[in-house]
């Protein structure tokens, strides 16, 4: 695979996270959350939250791939960051689109304080740690990109104010939290789109694309 070709795929992968991420929040159920764990809805919410992560994981490494000769090791410590966060909180939300409702189905007393009691603490502050070390590497990766003049800054933007929020949605009111997976989604689709173009290079830039 030509990288031109890599990076158009990561382009897609992208736009993607962002709509995949915007369409499991939009239907996801609202709290108390233990009454809808064995529904379908709750199954589909977070199957578009698992492809929203993986597909942010793929989009994110060719975002830097692209561009790593000008965003430095802010840029590599970031984007790493903010992969590794994605591939928990993917894992997280792997369990609750196929196997937790499942088991609530079987044994719904197990979820009622879901996730914050009964016994899902531990689960609750993982998935917590997960999207702060997301929101966290996002953060430093925008900050070497607005450095760097690599990606219009408008699309970083959008992603970094949408995306720190959306890391810890389940912690704000659903409002905030929808607003954020909106702006998040057009800063995800807006990088995209510039990488499937070819990224706005600083003065003194060059790449060479197979």
């Amino acid at each position: 695979m030509s990288a031109h070709t890599l990076y158009r795929w990561a382009a897609v992968a992208l736009v993607v996270s962002g709509i995949s991420l915007a369409t499991g929040l939009l239907l996801h159920p609202t709290p108390p959350y233990g009454s809808h764990v064995a529904t379908t809805h709750w199954a589909v919410a977070h199957l578009f939250w698992w492809i929203g992560g993986l597909a942010g994981m793929a989009g994110i490494s060719g975002l830097y791939l692209r561009q790593r000769a000008d965003v430095g090791i802010i840029g590599f410590i970031g984007s790493s960051l903010a992969v590794i966060g994605l591939a928990l909180i993917s894992s997280a939300m792997f369990f609750e689109a196929f196997i937790a409702p499942s088991i609530a189905a079987r044994a719904p007393e197990l979820f009622e304080d879901f996730p914050a009691g009964g016994g899902w603490e531990g689960f609750l502050a993982g998935v917590v740690a997960s999207g702060m070390l997301y929101g966290l590497g996002f953060l430093l990766f925008a900050i070497a990109m607005l450095r760097a003049h690599t990606m219009p800054r408008w699309a970083v933007v959008l992603a970094v104010l949408g995306g720190i929020p959306f890391a810890v949605n389940f912690l704000i009111p659903r409002p905030l939290a929808f607003l954020a997976v909106v702006v998040q989604g057009f800063g995800l689709v807006g990088l995209g789109y510039a990488l499937w173009k070819g990224p706005v290079l600083a003065p003194d830039a060059s790449y060479d694309v197979a």
